[in-house]
């Protein structure tokens, strides 16, 4: 698959609702694929992600940083979601990978477990 295919595969799977047989086809699950397989295509998905959501990534120092963060403190999910993967504690100003035992339990990161720059 090229930019141009995955850009199109895009397009066509980010306008819902999608009918059960959308998310059943084999053009899905190409477009899944390669999101997960290649930088480039998965980048283009987080950026478009971040753009609708009108998240600045330059406060964040990669783009899954700025995608999960942003999950996360945008109330995108609810809090106790077992898809928050990481959050930001703004008192304590640090970022940290949140224990899903229904409490406020985190254990603190120094470092992006993505691109591994000091956080």
């Amino acid at each position: 698959m090229d930019l141009n295919e995955f850009k199109n595969l895009h397009q066509r799977f980010n306008s819902f609702p999608l009918s059960r047989k959308e998310w059943e086809s084999k053009e899905y699950r190409r477009y899944i694929e390669a999101i997960n397989a290649h930088s480039e295509y998965e980048n283009y998905f987080l950026k478009y992600k971040l753009k609708e959501k009108k998240i600045d990534c330059s406060k964040y120092c990669c783009l899954k940083m700025a995608y999960y963060v942003s999950m996360a403190t945008k109330n995108l999910l609810k809090k106790d979601d077992p898809d928050i993967v990481i959050n930001f504690y703004s008192k304590e100003k640090k970022y940290g990978l949140p224990i899903h035992d229904g409490g406020n339990s985190y254990i603190k990161i120094d470092y992006c477990p993505w691109c591994g720059k000091k956080l």
